[in-house]
């Protein structure tokens, strides 16, 4: 059930409609309601086969949700989210996210976004690649770097406030590790000679663990504090004569 009259409405639900569905955990229909949710409702609800009722409501500046038990006919949660950015999709996720967590204890995973990488055909034998970023269903695909090089094994960084996407560019005299924001300003993290690749941060992000060939085969190395890699103390991990990736 569904109220408001809010004109993003129908897109919010139907976002809504559809994490909820993807988990293949819950069975989601839709419908739409003007008045405010009563005890009747919830009986005729439970009645219906619905154990869960999630009602949504939406105005110009936020969404209130709020879950409901129809056997107890008790309001089990509720809580409202801010619409801070300007895509309608990412407040539905948003909500999607807290309804998830309270029904399962774990944190959803809507709002999260995946990274890759696509070869281009451009008519030539050279190789390109681009790197494209899109919702955690590979809906919504857009290009993040469309440079005509051969772009490869993207990774995020974990600032969820401001995200940064880095990624191995081939040059004719290294595999350098350059790093993206999501506005597409790009600069170079790691030029070392040889491969410079796959970094992997800790969960605070004070940490890195990527792969370099600066001294002959590849290793792994640790860097401290990165900030875009600069002035950061870097630590070798392994020290034998194989090739570490």
């Amino acid at each position: 059930p569904i109220e408001g009259n809010c004109p993003d409405i129908r897109e919010i639900v139907d976002a809504i409609r559809k994490d909820l569905s993807f988990t293949e955990q819950l069975i989601v229909s839709t419908h739409y309601v003007q008045e405010p949710l009563s005890r009747k409702q919830l009986k005729m609800w439970h009645a219906q086969g619905y154990p869960l009722v999630l009602c949504v409501s939406s105005d110009a500046h936020n969404i209130d949700w709020r879950l409901y038990d129809t056997r107890q006919e008790i309001m089990l949660k509720g809580q409202r989210v801010h619409k801070i950015c300007k895509i309608v999709r990412g407040w539905a996720h948003a909500t999607a996210d807290m309804v998830m967590q309270f029904l399962t204890g774990k944190k959803g995973f809507f709002s999260t976004k995946i990274a890759y990488c696509k070869e281009i055909k451009n008519g030539t034998k050279k190789k390109i690649r681009h790197i494209y970023i899109a919702d955690y269903d590979g809906g919504h695909e857009q290009v993040l770097v469309d440079t005509p090089a051969l772009n490869i094994a993207p990774r995020w960084n974990r600032d969820r406030a401001e995200p940064l996407l880095f990624y191995s560019e081939c040059t004719p005299l290294n595999i350098r590790l350059m790093v993206s924001s999501m506005n597409k300003k790009r600069t170079v993290a790691s030029d070392f000679d040889g491969l410079n690749m796959l970094p992997s941060f800790s969960c605070d992000g004070k940490r890195v663990i990527l792969c370099l060939s600066r001294d002959g085969s590849s290793q792994i190395y640790r860097y401290e504090e990165p900030t875009f890699f600069k002035k950061a103390r870097l630590i070798r991990l392994t020290h034998n004569e194989g090739n570490n990736v």
